[in-house]
């Protein structure tokens, strides 16, 4: 295949990182590498990022040329940091058209660990596909392949197709997978944006060639997506959906088919883009990270950490409090995690930031970030915390008797749900990650109907407590849950939390009960207490 040369220019520093800290020491910097109206374009959006076994950090984007928004011009630019961050080269076009409204774009990279190439999949008017690659660290790339053929493999006819918005990965197989997103043609044909299906494609060939895999089932309402392997060798995918939810699906054979997606309603935040990435904690232990943007709206960039491949997500750590949007992440050969995302003052889309920290970091007195738009539509506070531990939602609940709809939004899930008779009872069963003392909280809003004494047994090491807990006050103590005591449970699901309206003298709620590690949940309190 002929190269096409491009050189690397001199260096300049943006700013000064300080030395990486090894061992247990927390760290975190962040710097700013791309602002608008500079660089050639108006506006640098969608980042994706690739970390090469050399210690090379490259960022891909759209370069926009007549302004912010998703009309008009774009090309597919690079910037390269040879040194981890340090120092960044200037931003170069690696792909163009001479059509003046083009769209070059919705880059998604992956890093081959056996062969060091990079690959970075895009689009061109959500219609035609291209891989460009490099094979000396992204000092040069080759001239792009077009693997729109690849797309016209799926089952359905296409209005549109995309790749990403977030990284490939490579699987324990070295198969490379891409995520990407289809919109399908209605039943009456036409040209309209139908709804939405996300999948992948894969190489086995170390991405010289792309293979089309399967399609998530039941997944029309599901588009830019993250993916990870699973402990187990699975996939998992989790999209983005219209309903501000997050969606998760495995697959166990490689990308070929899929399960049917089921929300996650621990992953509430601004209907956006997001990443993930698999590394370990400094004991070793294997870990999932998440980003995205917490809200409200797209600020508070946040990253969740889960140590049971994503099914429970007990750890949060704010990145960045101000605008933010688009997000990717990446591991260093150092062990050093780095993401990059669309970040500003007043709107997201003023640069492109990168942020670079250690696991420590994350575990040092994790917190939490605003979150949810039905948090924000519920009752106090006013601003709501994300909700840190493990969250069982009342649609998760061993529910007996009658239970209607809520009236109200709720800070869990859909909504919530009340009780109607005297022996309905809900039982609220975690799933905890490991053995340890937790704080027992218990979710649901004030509708000004609510029961003086609902029944509460908490079930945990030491046996069964029962608490009677007045619903006519908020459930929130400021912008924390209240607590119901701290307990002792066995890791799994041995615990449980009752909720009985037996002797209920209005209308007994449910939205979730919360089950927070005792040392996070005293730190949320103390930087709570701190600001006041």
């Amino acid at each position: 295949m002929p190269k096409r040369s491009i050189l690397a220019v001199m260096l300049f520093p943006l700013c000064c990182f300080p030395a990486l800290l090894h061992g247990s020491e927390p760290f975190f910097a962040k710097q700013t590498v791309l602002t608008r109206q500079t660089e050639g374009y108006h506006t640098f959006r969608v980042p994706g990022l690739a970390a090469t076994p050399s210690g090379s950090l490259l960022i891909f984007c759209d370069g926009r040329v007549d302004g912010g928004g998703d009309v008009g011009k774009m090309d597919l630019v690079v910037k390269r940091s040879p040194d981890g961050g340090k120092t960044w080269e200037p931003v170069r076009t690696l792909f163009t058209d001479k059509g003046s409204k083009t769209k070059i774009g919705n880059v998604s990279a992956v890093v081959d660990e056996k062969t060091g190439n990079i690959h970075a999949l895009f689009c061109k008017n959500l219609e035609q596909a291209y891989s460009i690659s490099s094979t000396d660290g992204g000092a040069t790339f080759e001239n792009p392949v077009e693997i729109t053929e690849v797309f016209k493999k799926f089952a359905n006819p296409w209005v549109f197709f995309a790749t990403g918005h977030a990284h490939g990965i490579q699987l324990r197989t070295d198969r490379l997978v891409v995520p990407i997103f289809l919109s399908e043609v209605p039943r009456s044909g036409g040209k309209k944006r139908d709804s939405f299906h996300v999948g992948v494609i894969y190489s086995d060939d170390h991405g010289k060639t792309w293979q089309a895999g399967g399609t998530v089932p039941e997944s029309s309402h599901l588009n830019e997506s993250t993916i990870y392997e699973a402990s187990d060798g699975a996939i998992v995918i989790n999209a983005r959906a219209t309903n501000s939810n997050r969606y998760v699906a495995r697959s166990a054979d490689g990308g070929q088919t899929w399960s049917k997606p089921v929300s996650d309603n621990n992953l509430w935040g601004a209907r956006c883009q997001a990443s993930s990435l698999v590394t370990q904690d400094s004991d070793g232990k294997r870990i999932t990270l998440f980003t995205n943007p917490a809200g409200p709206g797209r600020t508070n960039l946040t990253v969740r950490l889960s140590y049971d491949d994503g099914r429970t997500w007990p750890y949060a750590k704010l990145i960045d409090a101000e605008a933010s949007a688009y997000s990717d992440l990446a591991l260093g050969p150092d062990g050093k995690i780095h993401i990059v995302y669309e970040s500003g003052k007043k709107s997201a889309y003023e640069g492109i930031a990168i942020a670079s920290f250690n696991v420590d970091w994350i575990l040092s007195a994790p917190q939490a970030a605003t979150v949810s738009p039905t948090t924000q539509a519920a009752s106090p506070p006013a601003k709501s915390q994300s909700l840190l531990g493990v969250v069982v939602d009342d649609e998760d609940a061993e529910r007996s008797g009658k239970w209607e709809p809520g009236q109200k939004a709720g800070y869990v899930g859909k909504g919530y749900r009340r009780a109607t008779s005297g022996d309905s009872t809900a039982r609220f069963l975690p799933d905890l990650p490991q053995a340890g003392e937790y704080e027992v909280r218990l979710l649901y809003p004030v509708t000004g109907k609510n029961t003086s004494k609902v029944k509460v047994t908490i079930l945990s090491v030491d046996g069964e407590k029962t608490l009677f807990i007045d619903q006519r006050k908020s459930a929130f103590d400021g912008t924390v849950a209240r607590s119901l005591g701290t307990f002792q449970f066995n890791e799994g699901k041995e615990g449980a939390v009752t909720i009985s309206a037996e002797g209920a003298d209005g209308f007994v709620l449910i939205d979730g009960v919360q089950f927070v590690p005792v040392e996070i949940a005293k730190e949320e309190r103390r930087k709570v207490n701190a600001a006041r």
